[in-house]
């Protein structure tokens, strides 16, 4: 019977209270590798998931055009659809308009979403592959382009961060090659001119800001990605322009073929439409 009690357990007001903010250095040292361990064991399986997962589409293989209502977002899907080598989704808000006009013969499937409903932009994002976000907004908010929240940190920045978040939140079961962000020459050099009086409204900041997060997502979630910088842009469809390239239906260099690229954001001069959504399909 002595030798039983001895061996009892200690009630727990028997046991040394530890102060407060002591930790054993071996305790301490271990919680360091620990956290080392489970960091590189994400960046593995990061590298992994990137490894397995080629960014270059294949036949069959499903994209998203996000924005596919505006001029070249309508571009990019045609295109798609032309190909005949992938399955075609467009995201945009006026499904029903765009099937009684441009997209009344194409083979793709159209989804309403804005890209503020993080809901509705999963239902036509989560089983795509690849995304093409052809979102954006006019410089200034000059008759009514700002309406109803649709302005610079609302689309530029935070839409495309939803954009990104709904495409991936379909990761468990679908592949995720590339996404595509169109942006705007002059994102890095929005303090000089003539870029500081284009970014009056921040629209600058805003893409800049979209850019970061697309940049950053990709490489926590593990998923390529293209950036792509156009110019000015001009020709048409001009339904949703409001400048002077609509009133005048500017399409000088249509005929050309010819495609300029520079890497980073050294850019400068105008970009044909149909020039830019070939390069966004490519």
């Amino acid at each position: 019977a002595e030798s039983r009690r001895a061996a009892s357990p200690l009630p727990l007001s028997a046991l040394p209270e530890r102060r407060k903010g002591a930790e054993s250095p071996a305790l301490g040292a271990a919680a360091v590798l620990l956290a080392a361990a489970c960091q590189r064991a994400r960046s593995l399986r990061r590298t992994a998931r990137r490894a397995a997962t080629s960014p270059v589409l294949v036949d069959g293989d499903t994209v998203a055009v996000v924005g596919s209502g505006g001029n070249v977002g309508r571009l990019v899907t045609q295109r798609l659809c032309e190909a005949e080598a992938y399955r075609v989704r467009g995201v945009l808000r006026e499904p029903e308009a765009a099937r009684q006009s441009w997209a009344a013969d194409l083979s793709c499937d159209l989804f309403a979403a804005d890209t503020r409903d993080f809901a509705a932009l999963s239902a036509g994002l989560a089983a795509a592959n690849s995304v093409i976000c052809c979102t954006g907004v006019p410089a200034f908010g000059f008759t009514g382009a700002w309406e109803e929240g649709n302005h610079p940190q609302s689309v530029d920045h935070f839409g495309v961060k939803n954009a990104v978040h709904a495409w991936m939140s379909g990761a468990a079961t679908t592949p995720k090659r590339r996404f595509v962000l169109m942006s705007s020459v002059g994102v890095t050099r929005r303090e000089g001119f003539p870029y500081a009086i284009l970014n009056g409204g921040g629209v600058l900041d805003a893409k800049y800001q979209g850019e970061m997060a697309v940049l950053e997502l990709a490489k926590q979630l593990g998923f390529a990605t293209a950036v792509v910088r156009p110019g000015q842009l001009f020709g048409g469809p001009y339904d949703n322009n409001r400048y002077l390239g609509t009133l005048f239906q500017l399409d000088k260099d249509s005929g050309s073929q010819a495609v300029r690229l520079t890497p980073g954001d050294t850019g400068v001069g105008d970009t044909l439409r149909s020039t830019l959504a070939g390069a966004l399909v490519r």
